[in-house]
């Protein structure tokens, strides 16, 4: 199978897993709500000086990718504190955007989730401890809480990353 290949199963089998969260979630406190999601995966290429999106079937190390997930609400009832979780599987760097909303969390292992930027106590050579933000290439997930989501509209979250550039290590005789 080609990296590409495995990114992207990675990523389809953790936003699969996301998108039942979410929707569980959804129904379980919102009676009547319908919510479903989608997601977009392309690449983003330069044509002209000008950013256009590509299809992200085959990528390469270095190569943006645009996660765009949309989430509908297909019911007439309002959907309340719906939970919209993006994963960044192992393979891609999240890209730090000024368009997340404020209230957006990041987290390390998909599991618990913080405000953003994720910051950690980081203990020096002499002792002290500084408090240091922790690289945007460990971020695991992305998540974001919609207060509500009125029946018959959408919302829809983006985020870029990067693939990551693999170093194979070669066995020594």
């Amino acid at each position: 199978m080609k990296l590409d290949q495995i990114r992207k199963a990675a990523f389809a089998s953790a936003f699969s897993a996301a998108m039942v969260f979410a929707s569980a979630s959804t129904f379980a406190k919102t009676e009547g709500a319908q919510v479903e999601g989608t997601l977009e995966q392309n690449r983003i290429v330069m044509v002209d000086g000008n950013e256009s999106l590509a299809s992200a079937d085959k990528v390469s190390p270095g190569d943006t990718l645009l996660y765009r997930v949309r989430y509908s609400n297909k019911g007439a009832t309002p959907a309340n504190n719906l939970v919209v979780t993006l994963p960044i599987p192992k393979g891609l760097e999240y890209m730090a955007s000024a368009d997340l909303p404020k209230a957006a969390q990041a987290s390390l292992d998909g599991d618990r989730f913080e405000a953003m930027p994720i910051k950690r106590l980081v203990k020096a050579a002499d002792g002290q401890e500084t408090l240091k933000e922790v690289p945007l290439s460990q971020y695991r997930a992305l998540r974001w809480t919609v207060d509500q989501l009125q029946g018959g509209k959408s919302v829809s979250f983006s985020a870029r990353a990067r693939v990551e550039r693999v170093t194979e290590r070669v066995a020594s005789k």
